[in-house]
């Protein structure tokens, strides 16, 4: 794989049904449920691996009403990635 291109990932490890007018900033006129799923996001390339949202674990997901599916870090193991083996960075923009 070339270093400079990367694979995007997106992992599911959550979801939720919602209400159009809770979700939306200024309300939405179809009040209807709304599916929500939630991810976090990988980028690979031949040299780089970055994981761009770590996501929630289950007591935050259960907290807030989510149906947890997976716990990220096992969502990452199944493209062979292991959180112990990378140093955390964080970076807000």
């Amino acid at each position: 794989m070339n270093s400079s291109i990367y694979q995007v990932y997106a992992i599911k490890y959550g979801e939720r049904i919602g209400q159009r007018g809770h979700i939306f900033i200024h309300g939405d006129p179809h009040e209807a449920p709304l599916a929500m799923d939630y991810f976090i996001w990988v980028l690979r390339s031949a040299g780089r691996t970055v994981v761009v949202d770590t996501g929630y674990g289950r007591e935050e997901g259960e907290r807030r009403g989510r149906t947890f599916l997976r716990c990220p870090g096992q969502g990452l193991q199944l493209l062979g990635i292991y959180p112990s083996h990378f140093k955390m960075r964080t970076s807000v923009h």
